[in-house]
């Protein structure tokens, strides 16, 4: 990054860095989560200060490489199923925007259980 020395009131001087996309803090030491070469994995936007991810909404994790809850596929971009109450897929593991029903629920959204799932 670049780097301009600057008077701060009670210092003698601090360095003032503006980074390089993909490096953050304040000396631009810092790399942003996914790397600098692809910060974020493209999917959010690096803080220059913290060097943390803010992933864009269907993204989750650290370095915003998973979906965020309700979505799923490669690039996140298929909507799972959500129960009446708002529970995507009854708790159950969504993929390509399937419910993956765990044993005794079944429904495209995971809510209905007990004998009305048996033989399904």
């Amino acid at each position: 990054g670049k780097c301009m020395a600057r008077d701060v009131p009670g210092a003698v001087t601090a360095a003032a860095c503006e980074c390089h996309t993909g490096w953050a803090g304040l000396l631009c030491v810092v790399e942003c989560p996914g790397g600098a070469l692809y910060p974020c994995s493209g999917h959010g936007t690096c803080d220059p200060n913290e060097g943390t991810c803010k992933c864009q909404d269907r993204f989750a994790g650290l370095g915003c490489m998973d979906c965020a809850p309700g979505w799923s596929g490669t690039d996140c971009s298929l909507v799972c199923p959500v129960t009446a109450n708002g529970q995507v897929c009854a708790g159950s593991p969504c993929q390509n925007g399937q419910c993956q029903c765990l044993s005794g629920r079944c429904g495209d959204d995971c809510s209905q259980e007990g004998a009305v799932c048996d033989g399904v």
